[in-house]
């Protein structure tokens, strides 16, 4: 091999990680770089957290400026999936414009950008600018398969990858092609970023994700997953070709990709990891983030997808191991410690139904000494929240004991037994009341979730809902009100967007004058009805 070639080589195995954090996601892509501390080599490996679109951009630069590979770690809930798309054709359009400068061709800018219209426009790929788009990526995986992810990008004009949207260029020409192009190409094709998707939407719907520009999805739980795909960036597996996207990914365990063809393929299903086996943020880089306890849900309820992404069994983190993350927290001169889980109340039971107070005591016992004097310890709080039911006099008086919050949040989500019931809920209204009365009984303040427009709901519903809140309110809690949103996999995926409606929206107008109500309740009204369908094709996953 010539030393172009072994440049490219070295580019292919020496990948920097670049992990987007949108302030949805930013723990899990945490999570992320923290599972890659389980490999001493991959500290050598650059890192990097860009915040915002620009920031990537910026970022992207640099590392090719630097001769090396960007690999991009993306985790996205439904809410922005249209901001990733955004996100990503910028990246594309980037590496477009600078492929096509290099071979001295006029990018064609009033086909890429001079439109609004998202998908419609990128890269002119449906008018006379697809030929040079073409030129400029002679791979396969590039000319057609990417070409197609990239007309199909708006949720307007969301559809599935077909074999009759391909580029007119046939894959044994663009196999050609590749041969047949220089070595700058080689180089130049060798730099360009490689997507990687996850998260709640691109495990609901893995051929979305594609279709807007990444390379791969990693399906539900990423750690072990991200950790092999590293390795094998990292070692060029099959990569002589210079190019990533040369790897063959057949037997990696829990991913979707696009073959060939643009055919989505959805490889096996990887185990439920143990959360022990990975830290829950890159503690070596000295980046910290509220530490993960439990994953899993049993409740499996009809809006959520929690249950669908890590199951309905719960895994606990240990508590040596929460124990060692604050201590390694307090060295760095962290003070705050909060927790990620479905239900705080709900660590150490074996089915996340039944309460164990002696592991949620010796769980909090052992974080408060650890975090010391200075520390302080939040629970059942945001980001988390506690079921009505596990809200008892015990689990009160261990938040009362060791913890620093003056309130809990209380998923309540309706005010009709007849919706809880639909929704798969477990608890009744009753367990609600009882919940606040006995937060507000130990000098707590009390924050209670509810969901407007769910599927299904009548006039009686919305009656009773109203009456709970403000009955809620009168007794000194908080409504954070919240609009229902068709999420994909989820059980209500095909159901209509959520709207506060009649005493609902009376009531919540009220409590929002009198300050008892917060919340974007009505800009997800109209997120809701973005991407409706996306909900409706996730029905039933």
């Amino acid at each position: 091999m010539g030393e172009s070639g072994e440049n490219v080589g070295a580019m292919c195995r020496a990948p920097s990680l670049v992990f987007y954090r949108l302030e949805t996601s930013r723990y899990a892509l945490y999570a992320l770089a923290g599972a890659l501390e389980s490999r001493r080599r991959f500290d050598e490996l650059p890192r990097h957290f860009p915040h915002d679109e620009k920031d990537l951009l910026r970022q992207l630069d640099a590392i090719e400026a630097a001769g090396r590979r960007a690999v991009v770690a993306v985790s996205f809930p439904t809410a922005c999936r249209d901001a990733i798309a955004k996100t990503i054709r910028s990246c594309q359009l980037r590496v477009v414009s600078g492929e096509l400068r290099r071979k001295g061709s006029q990018v064609p800018s009033s086909k890429v950008a001079g439109s609004e219209t998202p998908g419609s426009h990128v890269l002119g790929l449906r008018r006379s600018g697809s030929q040079d788009a073409a030129a400029a990526f002679p791979d396969p995986m590039w000319s057609a398969a990417t070409c197609r992810r990239f007309q199909s990008a708006d949720m307007s004009a969301h559809s599935k990858a077909t074999p009759e949207r391909r580029d007119t260029h046939s894959t044994s020409e663009h196999r050609q092609n590749a041969c047949a192009t220089s070595e700058h190409e080689q180089d130049a094709r060798a730099t360009r970023p490689f997507f990687i998707a996850g998260g709640a939407h691109p495990t609901a719907l893995p051929e979305d994700a594609l279709n807007l520009g990444f390379d791969l999805v990693a399906i539900g739980e990423g750690e072990a997953t991200f950790v092999e795909l590293v390795e094998r960036f990292d070692q060029g597996a099959d990569c002589e070709s210079g190019d990533w996207r040369s790897i063959d990914f057949r037997s990696v365990a829990g991913i979707a990709w696009l073959d060939a063809e643009g055919r989505c393929v959805v490889n096996p299903a990887r185990a439920p990891i143990d959360l022990d086996d990975y830290a829950p943020s890159p503690t070596r880089l000295q980046r910290f983030g509220h530490i993960e306890i439990t994953r899993g849900c049993p409740f499996g309820c009809a809006f959520c997808q929690t249950s669908h992404i890590h199951g309905r069994r719960p895994r606990h983190r240990s508590v040596e191991r929460v124990r060692d993350y604050v201590e390694r927290m307090r060295r760095a001169g962290i003070r705050d410690v909060r927790f990620i889980a479905p239900d705080a109340f709900g660590y150490g039971s074996p089915d996340g139904r039944r309460l164990n107070v002696d592991a949620l005591e010796e769980l909090l016992g052992r974080v408060r000494e650890a975090a010391g004097p200075e520390g302080r310890v939040y629970f059942g709080t945001f980001p988390s929240e506690v079921r009505p039911e596990h809200v008892t006099h015990e689990t009160l008086a261990l938040v009362r004991r060791y913890a620093r919050n003056d309130l809990l949040v209380v998923g309540a989500q309706a005010g009709s037994d007849r919706l809880l019931e639909a929704c798969g809920r477990g608890h009744t209204v009753e367990d609600v009341y009882a919940a606040v009365g006995r937060i507000r009984a130990a000098g707590l303040g009390a924050s209670v979730d509810f969901i407007f427009g769910l599927p299904g709901e009548t006039e009686e519903d919305r009656r009773q809902t109203a009456r709970v809140m403000n009955d809620l309110a009168e007794m000194g809690a908080r409504i954070h009100a919240h609009s229902f949103m068709p999420l994909p996999q989820t059980r209500f995926a095909s159901g209509a967007p959520g709207r506060a409606e009649g005493e609902i929206r009376e009531a919540a107008n009220r409590l929002l004058s009198s300050g008892d109500l917060y919340g974007n309740w009505e800009s997800q009204e109209g997120l809701a009805r973005a991407f409706r369908r996306l909900g409706a094709e996730g029905a039933g996953g």
